[in-house]
């Protein structure tokens, strides 16, 4: 949110954490993630030189199972539509720490292409055949219910698996193109006029919406 919202990093004068010699709303948290149980959210900017990340995507990859082809939340536990999103949404931030050039991470040219570490079509596969209800909206799994968490959730699964960002840290995708060849295109399994509209990976909300926040916000500069 305060990235979204352009807010100062800078903590209140009258901040708690300022008796403990913070003065950020940074200060710490890369140490503080780096000792958290669960890492799956965990990758952000300069993160990579407290992630051990041939781990986490180690772990990551192993979320996925077969024959399904969808992400489960931890060992021994069943796939689920929303973990399409906890879990196949590391990937884009995967892909960029990988191939940041200021990391201290291997060069990108010695790390396995992203389309190497997952199954796009398999993933969107189970999402399509699984995950949908014969009475529209998406489910987590065969025999539940559909639920908006998991339309939202699934759908945004579909769309970071459909494209391949630009940039390191540029948050811009581009549709994947067997024209351009792209090896991950041919693990697409639908018309190109069924993509989705591409979301912002760290937002989960259109492009143009960040945009527009930046832009107000911008404008009018919020202070604490």
């Amino acid at each position: 949110m305060i990235a979204l919202l352009d807010l100062p990093l800078e903590l209140p004068l009258d901040a708690p954490a300022r008796k403990a010699g913070l003065t950020l709303f940074t200060s710490g948290l890369p140490e503080y993630l780096a000792r958290c149980t669960s890492l799956s959210l965990s990758l952000t900017l300069s993160l990579i030189r407290y992630i051990d990340l041939p781990s986490l995507i180690s772990w990551l990859s192993a979320r996925q199972y077969a024959p399904e082809g969808g992400f489960s939340g931890r060992t021994n536990k069943l796939v689920d539509g929303c973990y399409s999103h906890w879990v196949g949404g590391c990937w884009p931030l995967i892909q960029q720490a990988l191939s940041d050039p200021t990391s201290d991470s291997e060069s990108e040219s010695d790390c396995e292409p992203l389309s190497a570490l997952y199954s796009r079509e398999g993933l969107t596969r189970y999402i399509l055949n699984c995950c949908q209800s014969q009475h529209g909206g998406l489910r987590d799994k065969p025999g539940n219910v559909q639920h908006r968490h998991v339309n939202v959730n699934s759908n945004t699964s579909i769309d970071a698996s459909s494209g391949s960002l630009d940039a390191a840290f540029g948050w811009r995708s581009s549709p994947l193109s067997i024209n351009n060849n792209d090896a991950a295109a041919a693990d697409t399994v639908y018309e190109a006029r069924d993509r989705l509209a591409a979301l912002h990976p760290l937002f989960v909300i259109p492009h143009a919406a960040v945009d527009a926040i930046h832009s107000w916000c911008r404008a009018n500069p919020i202070s604490i």
